[in-house]
């Protein structure tokens, strides 16, 4: 990239760039880059492979609870073959009580509530891709289902709304968007 002569002289120029888009057609690609930077100039040569592998896992998955069973198994799309799931991020681990099977099943009881960021890959034996998923743990949760009863316009109503663990004294409010003339009483 050439210096533009309308920038401050301290702002400095790109020193990156990114190769972006949809790729279109699976295979492997050995290709050279080559950085210029005035009379100077490198090459590196690339390899990329584009892979129908992937997982069908939304970036968010089914929250859990803290001391709650949890399950979730993995899904996967354009497999050449058996797939092998694996941890692969030491830095991004399961939530503790939480383990990942070859299956790419999630599975334990959680024992720390949190926000986490797992790095798991994929192998079908004939290409390795890499994903990250997201898990929240909670500390409480709302027992009960979310569809509550019917109300009838202008007839008395009550619904019972509990939450497990945590500590035993709970405060309940709401987000909005009560139906008028209901309040929550907690």
């Amino acid at each position: 990239m050439r210096a533009r002569p309308d920038l401050a002289p301290w702002y400095s120029s790109n020193t990156s760039a990114e190769l972006a888009g949809i790729a279109t057609v699976p295979g492997t690609y050995d290709f050279t880059l080559r950085v210029t930077s005035g009379t100077a100039h490198t090459d590196q040569r690339c390899l990329v492979t584009i892979t129908v592998l992937r997982s069908t896992d939304q970036y968010t998955l089914p929250e859990a609870f803290k001391g709650q069973a949890y399950t979730h198994n993995l899904g996967v799309a354009g497999n050449a073959g058996p797939v092998t799931f694996a941890p692969n991020n030491p830095n991004n681990p399961l939530p503790p009580g939480l383990t990942m099977d070859a299956d790419g099943v999630i599975s334990g009881t959680p024992t720390q509530p949190g926000y986490y960021f797992i790095d798991f890959s994929m192998n079908d034996g004939a290409n390795v891709v890499g994903r990250r998923v997201n898990l929240a743990v909670f500390d409480i949760r709302i027992t009960t289902a979310g569809q509550l009863p019917n109300a009838t316009q202008n007839v008395v109503y009550s619904a019972q709304i509990d939450a497990t663990g945590g500590t035993t004294l709970y405060d309940f409010a709401t987000g909005g968007g009560l139906p008028s003339g209901l309040a929550l009483n907690g």
